[in-house]
């Protein structure tokens, strides 16, 4: 079973924006806590959504108020802050990185790929030029402009968007459908 991250209820109301008072009141309502009093995160998130954001009605705790506008603006911040909340916990989780993260760990893993592309003339070209009885120092000339010619055509194209890279993530890969 995964571990199920709990915390205080202050450290909750924090989390949510919320006085300590208002996460007294939804535990009297039903937001799952542990047996020692601990808010369960993940349980405690979804039940907000499920039952202060989701109703049709006022949400619990607020304001006999009338106006349909504030009641609308109290139901977003909630469901924002829940979000919120919702998303320091995948990073905390480790399920989510920062886009800077992300851009600095595939610029190394390209740069990675582009030198042990251009490496192979070098570490392998003596091995297919006796494989295939040819002049060792023409075959390695011969892959390497090759091979930087193909690097130099795929530096020409555009960088695909976010739109465009979850499109093609959400395709099944190569060896997935067979073709290598």
């Amino acid at each position: 079973m995964a571990l199920e991250l709990t915390e205080s209820k202050s450290a909750f109301a924090k989390r949510l924006n919320a006085s300590k008072a208002r996460i007294s009141q939804l535990v009297k309502a039903g937001l799952p806590c542990t047996s020692q009093g601990q808010v369960r995160i993940d349980a405690a998130l979804r039940w907000i959504r499920e039952n202060v954001n989701a109703s049709p009605g006022r949400p619990q705790g607020s304001a006999n108020s009338d106006d349909g506008e504030l009641l609308a603006a109290r139901v977003r911040l909630v469901t924002l802050q829940a979000d919120r909340a919702e998303t320091e916990l995948a990073v905390r989780r480790g399920e989510l990185i920062s886009k800077h993260a992300a851009a600095i760990g595939v610029r190394a893993m390209v740069r990675t790929l582009r030198d042990n592309i251009l490496n192979i003339p070098s570490r392998y070209g003596a091995e297919i030029a006796a494989e295939l009885d040819v002049d060792h120092p023409k075959l390695a000339a011969a892959l390497e402009v090759l091979l930087r010619n193909a690097l130099v055509e795929i530096a020409k194209r555009p960088r695909p968007s976010y739109f465009e890279a979850e499109a093609l993530a959400s395709q099944p890969a190569i060896w997935e459908k067979g073709g290598l």
